[in-house]
């Protein structure tokens, strides 16, 4: 029975090591590795090799049509790959292009990384270059639309050089330990694939390193390779930016008359980031300057009745605020409009994810949102706190909660509480939750000037209190051709979320959608979708 016994436990774990494709890596002090945009023979002795071998587009998991081979190998700072991708170098698609603009929609030559640390999908990482070496990067996580699935804010630092040779092209990647958030230990395991794009004969093709299952459709799931790399030492980073400016301006009073000086404005700042291990981080930022941020896409309003939303730019307030994306925009980080002083910590381990965010605010936006309009104001000083904590199991269930609190100079403020989470089920269902509630008393300010009400208080800010709610439930079920969502949500008028982007509120109502999606494959039509949706 013993012998068995011993027998069942081996054959599972050689099965399960089959399953998970392990890539034992050689550590290497880097002397053999040259950013040049070729594998040398020395780059290769020091690396181990993997292939690329499947079509899962428009092929399903059939063999790959063209050659690419991976060469990978670490230090006690980074990774290296060094990507070979077979082709005629005439077909090759793709130009030279700034960081982030490459041609996500699919019309040149990719080479996509994918990274999860914690192997559970509650962050996986691409790392991305065309041809050319132009790079792209992205998080994504678990999550029931792509909307949601992916934050482009994120921005990894690496090292990318390209050559286009007589038999294809290469694209080696250098990558930092420290650009990748991943669990606190020297040996490292982490889920890791390949994937390339290309066009051949007309058609969009993707292969891969891992076979890829269409019926379940999260693809960040399917991360079969493990990367090892032992013993890699801990290195702590730490950023500071402090920046000083003086404006001094004067005028003539009359010609030949010297320029008369008014005072010069000062102003300094300083913004400190500082890993507290491998996955966790500290930042302050004093008196930030956001004046070299790029601007905002002009938006028209003149036939709107509600506020408008505009996307963050600012860093500080893009790394890794991820946690507090919410299907109702009960945070949004631009209402912190001018902070004077803020921090933030971000916490990860085996088990959890949580963010902490404290601001002071010198000019505070005041939406009270409404049935058919909203209304705006601009508020003073104001002291901001945001909590959010997540447990994740797996990779098929997370759950939290999470609370906003504005408390604003002279009285008034406005709380926030809620619970969210997502849970899978056979791969193909989902079920998605968030229940929120907010208690407010409103400042005694002349912020906005209405005589409207709602239920039964005054949009003008006099001082009343109130509470509401929020509750959004979604049903998925969604397999390689089908696609079923039932969506019920709640918004009381009484609710208001003083850190976040609510507009509209005293709505109810329950949508329903149905679609039917097909990979064909041919020259002239690579799939089509048909979708019905009613409310």
């Amino acid at each position: 029975m013993r012998n068995i016994t011993i027998f069942i436990i081996t054959l599972f774990i050689f099965n399960f090591s089959i399953a998970q494709k392990q890539y034992i890596l050689s550590k290497t002090d880097g002397s053999k590795i040259v950013m040049d945009g070729f594998i040398s023979d020395d780059e290769k002795s020091v690396s181990y090799k993997k292939t690329v071998d499947y079509e899962w587009q428009p092929g399903y998991n059939t063999p790959a049509k063209l050659e690419t081979d991976v060469f990978m190998s670490y230090t006690d700072e980074y990774i290296y790959f060094g990507v070979k991708a077979y082709t005629d170098p005439d077909d090759i698609r793709g130009q030279v292009r700034p960081r982030d603009e490459m041609a996500m929609g699919l019309n040149e030559d990719i080479i996509f990384l994918r990274f999860d640390p914690y192997l559970d999908a509650r962050s996986v990482y691409l790392l991305a270059s065309n041809a050319y070496g132009s790079q792209s990067d992205i998080r994504a996580k678990q999550a029931t639309s792509d909307e949601e699935r992916y934050d482009s804010s994120f921005n990894a630092i690496y090292e990318t050089i390209s050559s286009i040779n007589e038999d294809g092209y290469t694209v080696e990647f250098l990558i930092p330990f420290t650009s990748i958030p991943h669990p606190n230990a020297e040996d490292k395991v982490w889920g890791f694939n390949v994937t390339r794009y290309f066009t051949l004969e007309g058609n969009g093709v993707f292969t891969m390193s891992d076979k890829y299952d269409r019926d379940n459709p999260c693809r960040i799931c399917q991360i079969e390779g493990r990367l090892i790399m032992n013993d890699v030492p801990f290195k702590r980073n730490t950023e500071l930016l402090p920046y000083i400016s003086s404006n001094l301006s004067g005028e003539r009073v009359s010609d030949g008359q010297p320029i008369e000086y008014g005072k010069s404005k000062n102003e300094f700042g300083i913004g400190i980031k500082y890993d507290i291990n491998s996955a966790s981080t500290a930042e302050l930022t004093i008196n930030p300057d956001f004046s070299q941020i790029e601007a905002d896409e002009t938006q028209i309003d003149i036939n709107s009745a509600y506020a408008l939303q505009y996307p963050e730019l600012r860093p500080y307030f893009s790394r890794g605020m991820d946690l507090l994306n919410f299907l109702d925009n009960a945070f949004y980080s631009r209402t912190i409009n001018s902070p004077s002083i803020s921090s933030k910590i971000t916490l990860q381990d085996e088990n959890s994810s949580s963010i902490i965010l404290s601001a002071v605010d010198q000019k505070s936006p005041y939406l009270v949102g409404g049935e058919d309009k909203s209304y705006f104001g601009e508020g003073g000083i104001s002291y901001v706190n945001t909590y959010r904590h997540q447990r994740v199991v797996g990779q098929n269930t997370k759950y939290g909660f999470f609370t906003t609190n504005r408390f604003y100079e002279g009285g008034g403020s406005g709380n926030l509480f809620g619970i969210d989470g997502l849970f899978t089920f056979n791969k193909i269902w989902k079920i998605q939750f968030e229940f929120i509630k907010n208690f407010n008393v409103e400042p005694v300010a002349n912020w906005i000037d209405s005589n409207d009400t709602f239920s039964d208080k005054t949009v003008k800010l006099d001082g009343e209190k109130f509470s509401g709610h929020a509750n959004y439930i979604r049903l998925i079920r969604k397999n390689e051709n089908w696609e079923s969502i039932i969506f019920y949500r709640d918004i009381s008028a009484n609710y208001r979320a003083d850190l976040g982007f609510v507009p509209k509120n005293n709505r109810r109502w329950l949508t329903i959608s149905q679609g039917f999606e097909k990979l064909i494959g041919s020259k002239y039509l690579q799939q089509y979708r048909i979708n019905v949706k009613g409310d």
